[in-house]
């Protein structure tokens, strides 16, 4: 399960809990009615995957309702009933999260001695799944889509425009050169692969509605590089508040990496979003791998949206990639 950008301690509300407890409520409901949503068996294992931006300014209350909510059951605000995912956070658990550009936010540019609250979200970090039937291998490798900028200190902390450390991306490739060859990878990170939209705004635009600056084209290209040299299936990203399925061009003969970016879950999209034709629903989506008839690997996304007052799966099969 793909979620993304939950910007818990939004600044234009009142209380750390910046969503309508209806979403709070929603999401624990679909969680526990995955299985039945997706058609799969109930003995099918699920793992949770946060790309980025679990909070809205890298506040420590902010962190804390966040972890909270995705760990345990807890009574936010005036929702109806105890409301949570009760997931484990850490190494061995069913939930993975990198860091978004807002986790990192105030605490570094007032901290430049290195308080970094990325400590909450440790990064990168590589988690392997494999399936009940002992037939099937994910590996997940994570990053973060910032650590270039907090190297810079916090001059480097202007704009949410993503850079990758050094020491990351050859993390990266020991990670990528040491799986066997048979496992699915994917990469997960915050920022995605799509150049940036060209949104009409002015110096009136407020910073919220304003166009999501994107992975530095540099960091692009060595991801592209990697991803051509060790077959890397899939990156799973977020930030731009919206979801789509794109194919990336990368070195190889006809060789393409495939992004599936989850739109934001429990908030709704901005003006820019909208500007692009997005409806600016709340939403995730849920990636099922297995294998097919004759021994085909597959990868099928499903896209579930925020209607009429609970997440809906709005298109089976968002997503369908035979690997």
């Amino acid at each position: 399960m793909h979620l993304s950008d939950l910007h818990f301690g939004d600044r234009d509300r009142r209380h750390l809990e910046p969503h309508d407890p209806q979403l709070l409520e929603g999401l624990t409901a679909a969680c526990r009615r995955l299985h039945r949503h997706v058609r799969v068996p109930r003995a099918t294992p699920l793992h949770f995957v946060v790309t980025g931006d679990v909070t809205a300014g890298a506040g420590e209350t902010a962190f804390d309702a966040a972890l909270a909510f995705l760990t345990g059951r807890v009574q936010l605000g005036h929702a109806a009933a105890r409301v949570g995912l009760g997931l484990e956070f850490g190494p061995g658990g069913d939930l993975s999260i990198v860091p978004g550009d807002r986790d990192h936010g105030r605490i570094a540019v007032a901290s430049p001695a290195g308080l970094d609250p990325t400590l909450r979200l440790p990064s990168p970090w590589k988690t392997t799944l494999v399936s009940s039937d002992r037939r099937l291998t994910v590996v997940l490798f994570g990053i973060n889509t910032d650590s270039g900028r907090l190297d810079r200190g916090p001059a480097g902390r202007s704009r949410n425009c993503g850079e990758i450390a050094a020491a990351e991306v050859a993390w990266l490739e020991l990670e990528l050169a040491r799986t066997p060859a048979e496992a699915l990878r994917a990469i997960v990170m915050h920022h995605d692969l799509e150049p940036m939209p060209a949104v009409a705004q002015t110096a009136a635009t407020p910073a919220a509605d304003r166009p999501p600056w994107p992975l530095a084209q540099r960091d692009k290209a060595r991801l592209a590089a990697l991803a051509g040299q060790y077959r890397v299936d899939v990156v799973l990203t977020g930030h731009r508040h919206w979801p789509t399925s794109a194919p990336r061009a990368i070195p190889g003969p006809g060789a393409v990496l495939h992004e599936l970016r989850a739109p934001a879950t429990l908030r709704q999209a901005s003006t820019t979003a909208k500007a692009v034709g997005w409806s600016g629903l709340p939403g995730f989506l849920v990636h099922h791998v297995h294998r097919a008839a004759g021994g085909r690997r597959t990868w099928k996304t499903h896209l579930f949206l925020w209607h009429r007052g609970a997440f809906r799966l709005w298109r089976q099969a968002f997503e369908e990639l035979e690997m």
